[in-house]
């Protein structure tokens, strides 16, 4: 039984560390994304080209239709829910090899 609940704990821990990876992941390829601002000086850049004409305003969508705005993960709670999920996995693993030797003990009894 107990075998049953450290494995358990185990896979539970495996997808919490799961999930801050793949948040830490996200975080990183946002901020790659991002444009880098223009250094704020006196010198003048290349001429602008014309702007273009206008658009027509963009048709609203339905509610049903309308992808959701992902937020941005916070990379400090994620890499706190990493470092516990770690820790996690360890105890759980700890407990699986001492019951594993408790098992062995017990079956080479004579």
């Amino acid at each position: 039984m107990s075998m049953t609940i450290s494995v358990s704990g185990l896979n539970a821990a495996t997808r919490r560390l799961d999930a801050a990876a793949f948040d830490i992941a996200r975080a990183s390829a946002q901020r790659v994304g991002q444009p880098v601002a223009a250094p704020s000086g006196g010198t003048a850049g290349p001429a602008q080209p014309p702007a273009a004409a206008p658009q027509p305003p963009a048709q609203p969508q339905p509610a049903a239709i309308a992808q959701p705005v992902a937020e941005d993960p916070d990379l400090p709670r994620a890499m706190v829910d990493m470092i516990g999920a770690s820790n996690a996995a360890l105890a759980n693993l700890q407990a699986i090899r001492r019951q594993n030797e408790s098992l062995d003990a017990v079956l080479n009894l004579r």
